[in-house]
C-alpha cells in the first residue's frame, strides 16, 4: 500500500509576486481559447463558405467554451455584414406540399407573425 500524502503535497502554492500584475484589471482579456488556433482557423472558413448547403458542426465536450466562441466568432463576422432580411415560411395555398419562402425587410418578420396571430384570434372569435 502506498504512504498517504501529506495535505501539502495536494496543493500547489504561488507566489502572487511572481505574476508581473497587482490584480486582473491589468491583464488584456483573452479572446480566443487558448490552443484551439487550428480550430478557429476551420470555423473561420466555415462561416466563409458562401454556395449553399455548407454547414458548421462544433464538436468538444461540455462546459469547454464552444457556444460562448462560437458565438462570439459570429457576432464579429455579422458586424461586418449587412443585416440579411427576415425569413419566414408560410403555407402555400395553390395545393404544393412545401412551404413558400417570404422575405421580408430586416425586423418586419415580428411584426407579421404578431398580425397573423391576431387576425387569427379574431377570426376565432368571429366564426366559432
Amino acid at each position: 500500500m502506498a504512504d498517504p500524502l501529506d495535505p501539502d503535497a495536494l496543493r500547489r502554492r504561488l507566489d502572487p509576486e511572481t505574476l508581473g500584475f497587482s490584480d486582473t484589471t491589468e491583464l488584456t482579456p483573452v479572446r480566443t481559447p487558448p490552443g484551439q488556433a487550428r480550430a478557429l482557423e476551420a470555423l473561420d472558413l466555415g462561416v466563409e463558405m458562401r454556395p449553399p448547403g455548407y454547414h458548421v458542426y462544433v464538436l468538444g465536450r461540455p462546459g469547454t467554451g464552444r457556444r460562448t466562441t462560437l458565438r462570439a466568432v459570429l457576432r464579429e463576422k455579422a458586424r461586418h455584414r449587412p443585416t440579411p432580411d427576415d425569413i419566414a415560411y408560410v403555407h402555400d395555398f395553390s395545393g404544393q406540399r412545401r412551404p413558400r419562402l417570404l422575405r421580408l425587410p430586416a425586423g418586419t418578420g415580428r411584426r407579421l407573425k404578431a398580425e397573423v396571430s391576431r387576425i387569427l384570434e379574431d377570426l376565432a372569435e368571429a366564426v366559432p
